[in-house]
Parts: C-alpha cells; structure tokens; sequence
C-alpha cells in the first residue's frame, strides 16, 4: 500500500477498500495512492477520518458536485458521533460563541476572548 509506484487495478483496490475501514494503518497510504477512481475515492471518503479527508479532496480534485456530496456525508458522520471530535481540522469543528455577560465579551468555548461588544 505504501509503495506508491505498485499497480493496483481496481478489482483489488475495491477489495482494499472493504478491509481498510478496520486497518487504520492503511488510510493514509489509501488517501495518498495516484490516479484513484471516483468510485473508489467515494468509497475512502467513507471511512477515512476528516483531516485524511481533506487530505483526499485536495490530492484528487474531484469534480464540486461530487466533492459537496462527500462533504455533506463526512457532516453527517461527525455529527453521529462516527468520527472522533479530536480528529476533525478546525475548519470543520464548530462550536457558536458565547455572550459572557459578566466581562462583555464573545468568547468560543476553549478559546480566548474575541471581541468586547455584542456582534
């Protein structure tokens, strides 16, 4: 998997694909193969976690519709709990800032003070 120059037809890289969601091992080589079907790249988006996601969208450049479709689906296994909160880009972890009303301030949970007058 990590040899990147080895030939994988798609017959067995559909066969990888069935074993991969278990062997997290094999998600970055996956993610990082050349010339991947879009079959296939639907198929990774599906498991990988949303920072190899990224990584897979960015390396393949899949047409927008099909990339907004796998978006929206990497959304939905974030907020089913599929994916872990610790494994997410920042980009897509959002958390709505707070009022804080004793010190007027916005503030996001687990970061500093923002702005000092209501947005």
């Amino acid at each position: 998997m990590e040899n990147l120059t080895a030939v994988i037809n798609e017959k067995a890289m559909i066969a990888i694909g069935t074993h991969a969601p278990d062997i997290p091992d094999w998600h970055r080589p996956l993610v990082d193969r050349d010339s991947l079907s879009e079959k296939t790249i639907r198929r990774i988006a599906t498991f990988v976690s949303a920072a190899l996601f990224e990584r897979l969208i960015d390396k393949h450049g899949v047409d927008p519709d099909v990339e907004s479709e796998l978006r929206l689906s990497v959304r939905q296994r974030i907020e089913s709990g599929a994916v872990p909160d610790d494994s997410l880009p920042q980009v897509l972890r959002y958390e709505p800032p707070v009022w804080l009303t004793g010190i007027d301030a916005w503030v996001w949970p687990g970061h500093e003070v923002v702005a000092m007058e209501p947005m």
